[in-house]
């Protein structure tokens, strides 16, 4: 299931990060999600590992040296169990957390405010039509956390005011659901990319 954008990236401008935001709109919305495509864990951990690293140079408190980032393979109900998790998890958040104090450090750092940004990524994905209520519910949630990190890159590009992403630390991160992993974060250490078995 692939997102569809409401509007043509290449007729609107974003400055000087304009190829950069374009290309993350593309590739975002080129993504299948819960599908059945080949899914790439290994590839997935380097990228997740860059990503960390990245985010290390700018926030060291907040993403530790050491983690551990666990490779898990399972279906539905495995899924389920690691959203509640997540959802339930009142103590630390993952998206609110450590990654949105990383992109807004990056936009003080480069002062840059998001009323310059654009609202939301644009894009539809309606899995009530494609999968059954509670799965829909479920990936409805996952997807709309993925989102942020989607939106986080993006306006680091734009913060940048830069075509070069060779800095970004949510690039990587979203080249791990381009991959078929759906990664998840439970603790600033603790971490599971995840390979849904069944579509």
């Amino acid at each position: 299931m692939k997102a569809v954008l409401e509007f043509d990236p290449q007729e609107r401008s974003y400055g000087p990060a304009t190829e950069s935001v374009r290309a993350i709109l593309r590739g975002w919305a080129d993504v299948d999600w819960f599908g059945q495509g080949p899914r790439n864990p290994f590839r997935a951990a380097q990228r997740f590992a860059e990503h960390h690293a990245r985010a290390r140079l700018h926030l060291p408190d907040e993403f530790p040296p050491s983690f551990d980032a666990r490779i898990a393979r399972g279906d539905w109900n495995a899924f389920a169990e690691l959203c509640g998790r997540a959802r339930a998890n009142r103590s630390w958040s993952w998206k609110s957390g450590p990654l949105e104090r990383l992109s807004f450090q990056h936009q003080r750092t480069k002062n840059w405010t998001p009323e310059e940004s654009l609202a939301g990524l644009g894009m539809k994905l309606d899995f009530a039509t494609a999968l059954p209520k509670e799965r829909a519910e479920l990936a409805g949630w996952y997807k709309s956390q993925a989102d942020m990190d989607a939106l986080f890159a993006i306006e680091w590009q734009l913060a940048e005011r830069s075509n070069d992403t060779s800095a970004n630390p949510f690039l990587p991160l979203l080249d791990c659901y381009a991959s078929g992993i759906l990664p998840f974060g439970f603790g600033p250490e603790e971490f599971v990319l995840f390979a849904l078995t069944e579509a």
